[in-house]
């Protein structure tokens, strides 16, 4: 999996893709800075109201 991500690097869409999505679900996605513990993303999700 690794050789193949570097031998074809994405258009770097899919995180502006999935935040859209995100977005029309009520959600949100975003980006969190941790130094030197690589990418880490969060997705937050609405609680469902009964």
């Amino acid at each position: 999996a690794a050789d193949a991500a570097a031998s074809a690097p994405g258009v770097g869409i899919g995180l502006a893709l999935s935040r859209r999505l995100a977005r029309q679900m009520g959600a949100e996605l975003r980006y969190v800075t941790t130094p030197s513990n690589g990418a880490v993303f969060e997705l937050r999700l609405p609680a469902q109201s009964r």
